[in-house]
């Protein structure tokens, strides 16, 4: 009842917040809308991306890189580019691996819950942000080698 009434009050808000597009400065570099959007709106939509969606997508991004991983596997990795998809299955997947774990630990960050006596927000970039910038530069670094050896195939074939 009245609780879900006020849900939809604060989303009818703060979209009608965002409806507003006029770009005028008040001086301080923010415009209009800007300003009307309160610390707790703006941590409601950061747990909803970071927690919920991101999430989500990783989750079904993790189940798509092991069929990946499975189908290559099983074809055999006997040829360049059945190494390269699958190595990139595997380091995607490793980069969604972490991005869960962020945003479990996001999880514990907008609860503000102080389970123990220390900063998550620390801990997840230390532990999770790090590799998991590391295992998508790899990824894109798999990416340009498949598509490098693809165009040097096209270009100079069977030499």
């Amino acid at each position: 009842g009245l609780q879900n009434t006020a849900y939809k009050i604060t989303f009818v808000k703060l979209s009608d917040m965002m409806a507003d597009t006029s770009l005028e400065d008040h001086g301080n570099g923010t415009s209009s809308w800007m300003q009307r959007v309160t610390d707790s709106d703006r941590e409601i939509i950061e747990l909803v991306n970071i927690t919920f969606l991101s999430g989500f997508i990783s989750a079904f991004g993790i189940i798509s890189n092991v069929i990946n991983m499975l189908v290559f596997y099983r074809q055999g990795l006997h040829t360049a580019i059945n190494i390269g998809f699958f190595s990139l299955a595997v380091f995607d997947m490793a980069t969604l691996i972490c991005q869960i774990a962020w945003a479990i630990l996001a999880a514990l960050v907008f609860q503000n819950d102080q389970l123990l006596p220390i900063n998550y927000e620390d801990i997840q970039f230390m532990t999770i942000a790090y590799p998991r910038e590391g295992f998508a530069r790899d990824t894109c670094m798999i990416t340009a080698f498949i598509t490098a050896e693809r165009c040097l195939c096209v270009v100079f074939p069977q030499t």
